[in-house]
């Protein structure tokens, strides 16, 4: 439990430095969980 909820944690700060990346400009965008970047 606790192991799954670290690596989803990390996950989820893995893809919000990639939609960072991605664009840099509006990081607004990338805010709420990295969910645009994956709708």
């Amino acid at each position: 439990m606790v192991q799954a909820a670290r690596s989803e944690k990390v996950l989820r700060q893995l893809i919000f430095r990639i939609c960072l990346h991605i664009r840099k400009s509006n990081e607004n965008s990338c805010r709420p969980q990295g969910q645009v970047l994956l709708r």
